[in-house]
């Protein structure tokens, strides 16, 4: 089973009425995480890489693309001109060494994300995630030189006193894998530091996205790999993105990527819902219709939200009712599917304190 995600509110009338189960004792505790934060079918889960994040760990993102086939060579034009994918991205680190990027992004439903032209976007997209940066277990307090190897445009920008956020790292532009180098920051075990960090990646087909630092002090060299560029300078491409002689010298050098336990999503009642617990159980899910009004009933092995997918069939759109963040093993939740004229897949959906998850085969429905 996938990870999956929450559910998004109602948009269409849709009668919905959880009912709950005879035992209090498990029934009454209400989750500590909003599942109703996020559409499973607008989830895209670590699309650069296969790491399990922290329920607090990693960075959030938003995709943008230019909807008239535009192929601007900055940053700001995709923020300024570009439209806002309703997807949501979240990664427990990006560590992108230079590679080949055909696979896309594929919501937590199978569904990819795509360009304006109807295609699995691969190009010409923009990502801005924020996160909270700080020191992690390993770390020493210090002076850190901060730094981007990216292919095409990169910056980091770091939140100031005034709530505004500054250019820390500059890489911007339509260029193979550069590093770009910026400013130093001082770090200690209590620093956390608003993070907004910017990618674009240009033309088809080679990406390449990582934020590194080290710890310098006065005596320390200035980096000679500052500006140096080239696709095949840092990592080859065509062997699995094996480090090549410039990177390796980085990394002796004391340059190491940021890493998972760097970042932190922070923010009232915010989490990662890309989060995979420890495992749940769903058994004995069954549908019964009375008089149009159906009735979807399961029960899982430990507590869990109570909630329903409700996906169009023809176009995606997601009309689930909200859940209310009870955790109980013994589900009901009563639909009102005929009043919405439309054929829809639902699947039951359930939610863990440890962000644990199941999902039922889905239930299709006609009018």
């Amino acid at each position: 089973m996938g990870k999956l995600l929450s559910i998004m509110v109602l948009v269409l009338p849709l009668t919905a009425c959880i009912e709950t189960s005879e035992d209090s004792t498990s029934e009454s505790k209400v989750s500590k995480y909003n599942v109703n934060s996020f559409s499973m079918n607008k989830l895209v889960c670590d699309p650069f890489q296969d790491t399990e994040p922290t329920a607090q760990g990693g960075l959030k993102a938003k995709i943008y693309t230019m909807a008239g086939g535009e192929t601007p060579n900055n940053l700001d034009a995709f923020y300024n001109s570009g439209v806002m994918s309703d997807k949501d991205l979240f990664f427990s680190e990006v560590n992108v060494p230079t590679r080949i990027f055909s696979l896309g992004f594929p919501t937590e439903t199978g569904e990819m994300v795509k360009a304006d032209n109807g295609t699995d976007l691969v190009e010409w997209f923009a990502l801005r995630m924020e996160s909270t940066l700080k020191l992690g277990p390993n770390d020493e307090e210090g002076t850190y030189e901060l730094a981007l190897l990216a292919d095409d445009g990169a910056r980091l920008s770091i939140k100031d006193e005034n709530g505004n956020y500054v250019i820390a790292v500059n890489n911007d532009g339509l260029h193979p894998t550069r590093m770009g180098c910026g400013d130093v920051i001082t770090m200690t075990a209590d620093t956390k530091l608003s993070v907004q960090m910017d990618y674009f990646q240009g033309p088809r087909w080679h990406i390449s996205v990582i934020p590194m630092w080290r710890k310098v002090s006065a005596e320390t060299a200035a980096e000679p790999r500052c500006g140096q560029l080239g696709n095949n300078l840092f990592f080859d491409y065509n062997n699995n993105s094996e480090p090549q002689p410039a990177y390796n010298e980085l990394l002796s050098r004391g340059w190491k990527p940021i890493a998972a336990d760097n970042w932190e999503i922070a923010g009232q009642g915010e989490f990662n819902p890309c989060t995979v617990g420890e495992g749940l159980v769903m058994s004995g899910f069954n549908v019964t219709e009375s008089e149009g009004i159906y009735t979807f009933s399961w029960t899982t092995d430990k507590p869990a939200t109570s909630q329903l997918m409700v996906i169009d069939s023809n176009n995606g759109n997601d009309y689930s009712p909200t859940s209310d963040n009870i955790l109980r093993t013994s589900h009901s939740i009563q639909l009102d599917l005929a009043s919405m004229g439309l054929a829809v897949d639902v699947n039951a959906v359930s939610v863990a304190e440890d962000l644990s998850k199941a999902m039922s085969d889905p239930y299709g429905y006609s009018p």
